[in-house]
């Protein structure tokens, strides 16, 4: 089962609607953030799930409905700190918002023809929470908000190695999202009904999914890359997750990736049982990314290091660069600090697995590096914090074997254990020493 190079050629995506100025920012110069509790740091410890781990199984609207009840406490809370969120940034009420943002995007075209059955689970997902539909279908579309919102959000450090020798295919990643989000993160187990691939999808309450791995030891991560192009169609990033672990066979996958349009812009580090492939996804370009200097060793950050399709916003300021202008002030120091910690956290990489073989990079050795802070400022591992702060409220080490292990840590990896899943266990854990 080995991973093909896509095809040398960008494909031709079909894309309705392209970026807009942000229209439901409440302020140009805001930060697309959350607080989600008054008082200072959250604690590594604290925990607002009953369950780490979610079996779902049966029809697409069944798993949905199993997810919505099992973790209805949960929902609700997060998505009560998700509205006031939105409440706070576009300074009107949480429902018009949501309208609104339904009525300028369609999303739900591409969703209903490349994703259908996942649509069934998010709407199962809204009836056994008792969420609306349309907050249930919207509270999906993170990337998708956070873009059309003009904003430039960071997060997320990967690295994929490459099988070697007795070594297995591995991923990593740190992801990084505001610190509201820590203690609604679970593991869902999915088995669906007419298919023997399953999956472990780490998400957190509501969520359809984040990243993970199936059985056949096919497993995804990913990095937004918020400066290049967007869609106000195409299928958002969650429903890409889903779609590549459905998928049995890893040409399958990056089939699918090549030709499915997508709403935002992503870097999907796809591994299998015999390598890694880095693919660099915008609305209008797919490309393949690779390190010339560590074979068989990829790692990535918040950039773009091939992949040319820039947003509208990103090239004004290129063009402001070389005028010596500065046009929109707020997007200017925006871009410069997603440069400034992105270019850090991937420096920072670089020097870690500088001049290792890929039979040199163990899951011990990729759990140390996503666990370091060698930047005061701009660290692989992001503590949390106030709510507003981004933070490393999940790191996973993913081996990609016939019998996959899916590592994973509840927040920031320098504090917190990680929990080993596998198919094996069905949806038991097992602490890591």
């Amino acid at each position: 089962m080995l991973l093909r190079d896509p095809e040398p050629a960008a494909p031709s995506l079909a894309v309705c609607q392209t970026e807009s100025s942000g229209w439901w920012c409440h302020s140009t110069g805001s930060r697309w953030s959350t607080r989600a509790r008054r008082g200072g740091t959250i604690a590594v410890s604290e925990t607002n799930s009953a369950r780490d781990c979610v079996l779902l199984e049966g029809s697409p609207f069944d798993r949905g409905l199993i997810h919505g009840e099992t973790l209805r406490r949960e929902i609700h809370e997060v998505i009560r700190l998700w509205k006031r969120a939105l409440e706070r940034n576009t300074a009107m009420p949480a429902e018009g918002f949501i309208g609104r943002f339904l009525d300028r995007t369609s999303y739900m075209l591409a969703i209903e023809r490349d994703a259908p059955d996942l649509l069934e689970e998010v709407k199962g997902i809204a009836r056994g929470s008792g969420i609306s539909f349309d907050t249930m279908f919207t509270f999906q579309l993170l990337d998708e908000l956070i873009l059309n919102a003009g904003e430039v959000a960071v997060h997320c450090s990967s690295i994929g190695v490459d099988k070697a020798e007795t070594k297995p295919t591995l991923l990593g990643q740190n992801w990084d999202i505001e610190s509201y989000v820590h203690g609604f993160q679970t593991v869902l187990q999915v088995k669906e009904r007419a298919s023997d691939v399953e999956c472990l999808v780490f998400t957190y309450a509501g969520m359809i999914a984040a990243f993970g791995v199936n059985n056949r030891g096919i497993g995804v991560c990913l990095n937004s890359m918020p400066i290049l192009r967007y869609a106000q169609s195409g299928l958002p990033v969650a429903y890409v997750v889903r779609r590549i672990l459905q998928h049995p066979t890893s040409a399958g996958v990056l089939e699918f990736v090549r030709d499915v349009p997508h709403a935002s812009p992503q870097n999907y580090l796809i591994g299998d049982p015999e390598r890694v492939v880095d693919v660099e996804c915008s609305a209008g370009k797919v490309e393949q990314f690779s390190v010339a200097e560590t074979p068989g060793v990829v790692f990535h950050t918040n950039h773009p290091l091939v992949n040319d399709d820039f947003g509208d916003k990103y090239r004004a300021v290129v063009q402001d660069r070389e005028n010596g202008e500065r046009g929109d002030e707020s997007y200017h120091q925006a871009v410069e600090f997603m440069e400034a910690n992105s270019g850090t956290r991937l420096d920072s990489l670089r020097r870690q697995l500088s001049g290792l073989a890929a039979k040199d990079v163990t899951v011990e050795k990729i759990k140390a590096i996503l666990a370091s802070r060698d930047s005061e400022d701009h660290p692989v591992c992001a503590a949390l914090g106030d709510e507003t702060k981004l933070a490393s409220i999940v790191s996973t080490v993913i081996e990609l074997t016939d019998d996959p292990r899916f590592h994973v840590a509840f927040g920031p990896p320098d504090v917190t254990p990680y929990r080993t899943y596998s198919f094996a266990g069905s949806h038991t854990t097992t602490l890591d020493d």
